[in-house]
């Protein structure tokens, strides 16, 4: 965990750095951009200690809900609309390359927690997992149209 919140830190510290002339200039963006550090940073870490509590459970993929009601248990009170908060925070993990992902599913998404990018056969097994609550060789085999080899 530490290393990913030091990748994190690393990468905001150069961001600050690259566009420091910017965010002081506009009073308003650097009240903003620091605020937005503030919730960023405290939901980064709250979700990957989610990440690391659940891994052995989920394997690094859990709902977007799963991962709200996770995250909720945390000590902060966090806004109304701590769905997208997570999201934009998943989103700043995963330009750090931290191997942290949203995978659109039905109607909802799962979040992706390891370094594996998911090519359209994970994502077509996943989706007849959760359709039919399970998954054969055989059945992913006949929809992707698989030879044995």
């Amino acid at each position: 965990m530490s290393k990913l919140l030091g990748m994190f830190k690393t990468n905001l510290e150069v961001f600050a750095s690259k566009h420091n002339q910017e965010i002081w200039k506009n009073p308003e963006f650097c009240v903003q951009f620091q605020d937005t550090c503030a919730t960023i940073g405290e939901l980064s870490v709250h979700i990957i200690k989610v990440r690391l509590v659940l891994k052995h459970w989920n394997g690094g993929l859990i709902t977007l809900e799963e991962l709200h009601q996770q995250a909720l248990k945390g000590k902060r009170n966090f806004t109304q609309n701590i769905s997208q908060d997570l999201m934009e925070a998943i989103k700043k993990l995963k330009a750090l390359g931290t191997g942290f992902d949203i995978i659109p599913m039905g109607g909802t998404y799962l979040i992706q927690s390891f370094l594996v990018e998911f090519n359209m056969d994970h994502t077509v097994g996943l989706q007849l997992a959760e359709k039919n609550c399970c998954v054969t060789v055989s059945e992913i085999k006949a929809i992707l149209k698989w030879e044995t080899e």
